[in-house]
């Protein structure tokens, strides 16, 4: 992936991650490195010019208990919050890479539960990894991005200034 592709995914992506779980009221911390939980994860596809790739979103058990804002919730009910959670932030993702003149479509989330995931090594395009803590329970967010080409970055005229903040609801 090429350099500044790279660095303004690292940068988007460590804010975005620690917006949504803000407003979850589960504050994290963005951190070297932690271990990887893999017991419960979400992951969304996504697909834009000369780019395609897969978000992740891996949580323990309990930090997604406690992101959960309904105390009666069950594995349903986390599973489709963390299902959620990836689409949000992938979301977040898409909505700040827009005025970089990059532009991505979203499919589905899908949530995996009580398997190990572990990320295969490639040569070209690296998994980029970001782990995140709250007090002792951890996430991690991966982003598997393959680019075909260079990705152009650009600033597009005409954007908003203030843009709808994430979890707003816009009525029409």
């Amino acid at each position: 992936m090429q350099d500044d592709l790279k660095t303004l995914l690292d940068q988007l992506v460590v804010e975005s991650t620690l917006a949504l779980f803000e407003t979850s009221k589960v504050p994290l911390t963005h951190v070297e490195s932690s271990q990887e939980p893999c017991q419960l994860v979400g992951i969304i596809g996504f697909a834009g010019p000369k780019m395609r790739g897969v978000l992740g979103l891996s949580l323990s058990p309990n930090l997604a208990s406690n992101a959960v804002e309904d105390a009666s919730a069950n594995d349903s009910s986390i599973d489709d919050w963390v299902a959620e959670s990836a689409n949000q932030l992938l979301g977040r993702l898409k909505n700040k890479l827009l005025p970089h003149g990059v532009a991505i479509t979203a499919a589905l989330p899908v949530v995996l539960r009580g398997i190990e995931v572990r990320l295969a090594p490639r040569t070209s395009d690296p998994v980029s990894v970001y782990s995140f803590m709250n007090n002792d329970d951890s996430a991690v967010v991966w982003l598997d991005l393959q680019t075909n080409g260079v990705v152009t970055l650009a600033t597009v005229a005409g954007q908003p200034e203030d843009p709808m903040a994430e979890g707003d609801m816009m009525l029409f």
